[in-house]
């Protein structure tokens, strides 16, 4: 059976990329593994200390609260259209961690949304989708977010996960 990742950042495109995936996932009788990564916060900035370690701590306990609670019904939504779906949080650099879990895991395909930032962004800050492009052990489909949306086109799907995901919130 073939193995997809398809890493997210959970942000309103989420959904884009997810529907490539599980159309994809079909189409192969594939399994998901879906990666939610938390990068890590910066403690300073140009010598100056940003947060103290308790702030550090208590972020990223939040993060991973609000990211467990996306992921499960993000994980919900998958499942009704591909029952071999596993969901997984990790932290440190995204396209670090997402090339690793590849190699690790031996996925057969990445699916990644790509924002197109523009090439400033690019050259001073990098995409990972980019990186992850250059770097990983398997071929990557990248799916296309116009700027500014991360609208799906598949409405009816789209107000499906987030009613999940609303309905995770609330209990």
């Amino acid at each position: 059976m073939n193995k997809i990742l398809v890493p997210v950042d959970l942000s309103s495109a989420t959904a884009q990329v997810c529907m490539a995936a599980a159309e994809l996932a079909q189409s192969m009788d594939a399994q998901l593994l879906i990666l939610h990564v938390i990068a890590p916060l910066p403690s300073t900035i140009s010598g100056y200390d940003v947060f103290n370690p308790y702030q550090v701590t208590a972020f990223r306990r939040a993060f991973r609260r609000a990211a467990g609670r996306k992921m499960k019904a993000l994980g919900r939504w998958f499942k009704k259209r591909c029952p071999s779906t596993d969901t997984v949080i990790h932290e440190g650099k995204p396209a670090g961690e997402i090339l690793r879990l590849a190699r690790q895991e031996k996925m057969d395909y990445i699916v990644i949304g790509s924002h197109r930032h523009g090439a400033m962004h690019d050259l001073l800050i990098g995409s990972t989708a980019h990186l992850v492009l250059r770097q990983s052990p398997c071929p990557v489909v990248l799916v296309p977010i116009p700027s500014g949306t991360g609208k799906v086109q598949d409405s009816a799907a789209r107000k499906e996960y987030l009613d999940d995901w609303t309905k995770q919130r609330i209990d």
